[in-house]
């Protein structure tokens, strides 16, 4: 059985008037497509060079930071250590020690008495460990603890056998 069909013939107007049309919407779907596209790049971008960013911060603090307790001790020895690894994310290296009567000793490298926002910081950031070390609680040595809830005042902390040695970084 055949069937017959009726066609329908366009005019050449129509026509390129219909490739015109699907012109158009081809190339804005290509043009929106390219700018997805293109945000996904520079999000994926900026996630590796963030990434990047981050981790050479914190192979630079591990660097800085890891010490032997006895290591401590020698006031001369760290501040010479700390010169030799300064970096421009560390502003200012603090060495706290508590004592058995529950007073704690600060040292600040580069040497210096330290300004009032940095004396505030050591303080906000130490208060736990004080009371831990009141209540006989043990300062477990998990690496590095990073605070970042002033982000012109960052700090890295790392607890070294009942010390505590923090960066105040730099804002980046």
């Amino acid at each position: 059985m055949l069937a017959r069909t009726q066609t329908t013939q366009l005019n050449p107007t129509e026509v390129n008037g219909l490739c015109k049309t699907r012109l158009i919407q081809s190339l804005t779907s290509l043009e929106r497509k390219s700018r997805l596209a293109n945000d996904l790049l520079l999000r994926s971008y900026l996630e590796a060079v963030a990434t990047e960013i981050s981790d050479s911060y914190l192979i630079k603090c591990e660097q800085s930071l890891n010490l032997p307790p006895q290591f401590l001790k020698d006031q001369s020895a760290l501040a010479e250590h700390f010169e030799k690894l300064r970096w421009d994310g560390a502003r200012t290296y603090f060495v706290v020690s508590f004592a058995a009567d529950g007073n704690e000793q600060t040292t600040f490298y580069p040497s210096t008495q330290g300004n009032a926002a940095d004396l505030h910081a050591l303080n906000e950031a130490i208060a736990a460990w004080k009371l831990r070390f009141r209540e006989k609680t043990s300062l477990d040595q998990t690496g590095l603890e990073v605070d970042e809830r002033d982000p012109d005042n960052r700090n890295i902390f790392k607890p070294i056998a009942g010390f505590c040695i923090r960066i105040r970084q730099s804002p980046v």
